[in-house]
């Protein structure tokens, strides 16, 4: 067994620190120098979108939401006017949206569209009956939620209900491009890497979540046509709005296939379908090149169908197919 390192003597201090060894050698650590910092963003805080808590009614309990408004010290909407609205759905599905700082929020709410993060049945974060109410429910109860949530809000005058998106990133995207299937509230959709074939996850997903959706669909073969049933990719001809679908090549997880089997059976029925693919890209985009040409072409898709202005930029880096 190795001696154990000898501690290091405390730090001087000023002179007339009582009981202390002022010629005592500083730590190594001491002597760490800073790098690189993080990155700083100069935002007034007149521009920066605060989450606000809110809950809608449904037939199944309540939902929970944060809400932020559009927000701008520059601009004003039109008097008498309502925002559009963008309902992001989060990943897991049972992680959850939380009221931190998120620039894709601002991004958003900065150019005039309000933005609902839906906390919905399974999310983590309001009890363990909160969370199990997901359980067999994937691809049904999250999409139900999202519905309702929207609704409520255009129903007290918050925004426009007639220029709803949703958008979702893996798991997040099965909701997404699912609501356009299981209602016709969405213009439009748009999916980061979205899963669009249950059955293709189960059997191909990665070790860790092997086994994962049984619990949250059912158990393969037995539950295969439930499966089929919550897939977008069985549904293209009944899918109301448009969509974008933003893919990695390179993803493990919801390999490029998904996409491109959705891509094409969605174009095969005259759905409005844009594709972009991101060469070195797995699943969650991480080069600063992919994230800016994604965040542009999905607010240029919101542009066109929602018919606002049109975005500052919308070149991006991608393949389009």
């Amino acid at each position: 067994v190795s001696p154990r390192p000898a501690a290091a003597s405390p730090r001087p201090v000023p002179d007339g620190g009582p009981g202390v060894n002022r010629d005592a050698p500083i730590p190594a650590w001491e002597h760490a120098r800073l790098l690189s910092a993080a990155p700083t963003l100069s935002v007034a805080p007149g521009d920066i979108a605060v989450a606000e808590p809110v809950v809608a009614s449904s037939p199944d309990g309540p939902v929970h939401s944060l809400f932020y408004a559009p927000t701008s010290s520059g601009f004003e909407a039109p008097p008498g006017s309502a925002p559009p609205l963008v309902v992001m759905c989060h990943g897991g599905p049972t992680a959850a949206a939380d009221p931190g700082f998120d620039p894709l929020v601002q991004y958003f709410t900065s150019r005039g569209l309000g933005v609902l993060a839906v906390n919905y049945r399974g999310s983590a974060g309001y009890g363990r009956a909160y969370r199990q109410r997901l359980r067999g429910l994937w691809g049904v109860a999250d999409i139900d939620d999202c519905v309702a949530a929207a609704v409520s809000l255009a129903e007290e005058g918050r925004v426009d209900g007639d220029r709803v998106v949703i958008r979702g990133t893996s798991a997040g995207g099965l909701t997404a491009l699912g609501a356009l299937v299981r209602s016709d509230r969405f213009a439009g959709a748009a999916a980061w890497y979205g899963v669009t074939d249950l059955e293709a996850l189960a059997v191909e997903t990665h070790d860790f979540e092997s086994r994962y959706v049984d619990s949250l669909v059912g158990s393969l073969p037995e539950a295969l046509a439930t499966y089929r049933e919550r897939s977008p990719i069985h549904h293209a001809d009944q899918v109301t709005g448009s969509v974008l679908l933003l893919q990695g090549l390179d993803d493990p997880v919801v390999p490029a296939d998904q996409a491109e089997r959705f891509a094409a059976a969605l174009r095969a029925h005259g759905v409005d379908c844009r594709y972009q693919t991101f060469a070195g890209e797995s699943h969650g985009f991480r080069r600063a090149e992919t994230l800016r040409a994604a965040v542009t072409a999905e607010l240029a898709f919101y542009a066109d169908i929602l018919g606002f202005g049109p975005p500052e930029d919308r070149v991006g880096t991608g393949q389009s197919g």
